[in-house]
């Protein structure tokens, strides 16, 4: 039946994201687990278009993705989870002394023509302002060991939000100051969220 070519094409799908390396070994988000640093298990959230992509604005690195969840969603209301990932390139800022920190954000979910627009303005991100710093880490971040190699942890979380359609768009901005909030060393400035679509599985 219907339900079980799903199921097919779904494990189809899967495994050749494992094999192009969409979906990559990394730790488990603290959210799912409690940090230990070496939990480790394969990411669902896309390295791949449309649903993931990645966008660097003064030095500042933010990778985007997105994942339809089935189980959390009801006729007219999607539930989507999505996942943004923080780190310096290089040096960081310029005159940042190899540091930025996580002032507050603005996130736009385009739920497409007719709908109107998701709008979410607020301080920090899951009520942390995650500091930065240079080395692709941040402070409190530690290091994890993964198939004999030690790799340095970026900022990471992941929230989620309801659409009223089956396609729509992320997108959006967040707020950073360089060096620190304590001990800044210029004004804030906009970091650009890079454009990821929310879309439903063909499949589903």
């Amino acid at each position: 039946g219907h339900a079980r070519d799903g199921v097919l094409v779904w494990m189809e799908a899967y495994m050749k994201s494992l094999a192009r390396a969409n979906f990559v070994v990394a730790p488990f988000l603290k959210e799912v687990l409690p940090w230990e640093g070496h939990a480790v298990g394969i990411n669902l959230y896309p390295r791949d278009a449309p649903m993931s992509a990645v966008c660097i604005t003064r030095n500042i690195r933010i990778h985007a993705s997105a994942i339809y969840c089935p189980e959390r969603s009801s006729d007219g209301e999607y539930f989507f989870s999505y996942c943004m990932r923080m780190s310096l390139v290089g040096e960081g800022p310029e005159g940042s002394g190899g540091q930025a920190q996580l002032l507050s954000r603005h996130l736009v979910f385009d739920q497409g023509p007719g709908s109107e627009p998701i709008i979410v303005d607020g301080e920090a991100v899951i009520g942390e302002y995650p500091h930065l710093i240079k080395g692709g880490g941040f402070e409190g971040g530690v290091a994890y060991e993964y198939g004999g190699t030690t790799h340095t942890t970026e900022y990471i979380y992941a929230s989620c939000t309801h659409l009223s359609t089956a396609r729509g768009n992320l997108m959006g901005s967040f707020k950073f100051v360089p060096g620190s909030i304590e001990e800044s060393t210029g004004i804030p400035f906009d970091v650009s969220i890079p454009h990821i679509a929310l879309v439903v599985p063909e499949f589903l």
